[in-house]
């Protein structure tokens, strides 16, 4: 499997790498055509509305990440060129664009927007290595 052969930092780098670059909307797009939305790890999770099958909960999690990867790819140029004919939206959103945390910032809430109502929380307890996310509610379809 992909994430135990490439460590989540060089996902990190590359995935920061995709959006910084000139054309996040196409990196974003090869992403999900090469199948590679596991590049989101969520890491284990402990879900407090346990589904009938866990492998089934994280193809809708992975499936999830698919579909809002296809949406952003689709409707976002779309909506650019509606916001260009706004200038004091424009020029908003070229000020985003031009500083590299809000932009990383920008593409993550739209990828993970679908998830808005969901409640993640972090363990610090744990023993473990890697921090546990409990979460609540299940998804939400779009």
């Amino acid at each position: 499997m992909l994430k135990h052969k490439i460590s989540r930092e060089r996902i990190g780098t590359e995935f920061r790498k995709t959006i910084l670059g000139a054309n996040p909307v196409y990196g974003l797009r090869l992403i999900n055509e090469v199948g590679f939305t596991q590049i989101f790890n969520f890491g284990e999770l402990e879900i407090t509305h346990k589904p009938q099958d866990e492998k089934i909960f994280q193809y809708n999690l992975n499936q999830g990440v698919s579909d809002s990867l296809t949406d952003v790819v689709e409707k976002l140029p779309t909506v650019s060129q509606k916001v260009e004919q706004v200038p004091e939206l424009n020029s908003l959103l070229n000020q985003v664009f031009n500083v590299e945390n809000e932009k990383m910032a920008f593409y993550l809430t739209l990828i993970l927007y679908r998830w808005r109502d969901v409640t993640a929380t972090s363990d610090n307890n744990s023993k473990r290595f890697s921090r546990m996310l409990k979460i609540t509610p299940e998804l939400k379809s779009q």
